[in-house]
């Protein structure tokens, strides 16, 4: 992987996104993504390079994944748990 940004390509931005869809999730990828957009466009605006190797790149997708529930027995007992009086001793 290059270490000066002016010669950071696609392939190298691709490399990067792409691994941590395989290895961790895609919300991942798509945050790195993300930063990297930050990045570019801040050093595009100070010159540092001619153009955006993410120019026409599109985001990593990320899956909608449903999110459990509470019960509302689940509910009351984590309510009770929390909400108990506490004892303090003299």
């Amino acid at each position: 992987m290059p270490t000066e940004a002016s010669r950071v390509g696609r392939e190298h931005v691709a490399a990067f996104v792409e691994r941590p869809v395989a290895t961790k999730s895609p919300a991942t990828a798509n945050n790195r993504y993300r930063a990297l957009t930050s990045l570019f466009n801040f050093l595009l605006g100070f010159g540092e390079i001619p153009v955006s190797p993410i120019r026409k790149m599109k985001p990593p997708g990320v899956p909608d994944v449903s999110v459990p529930v509470l019960t509302e027995d689940d509910l009351r007992q984590l309510l009770r748990a929390c909400c108990r009086p506490v004892r303090v001793a003299r």
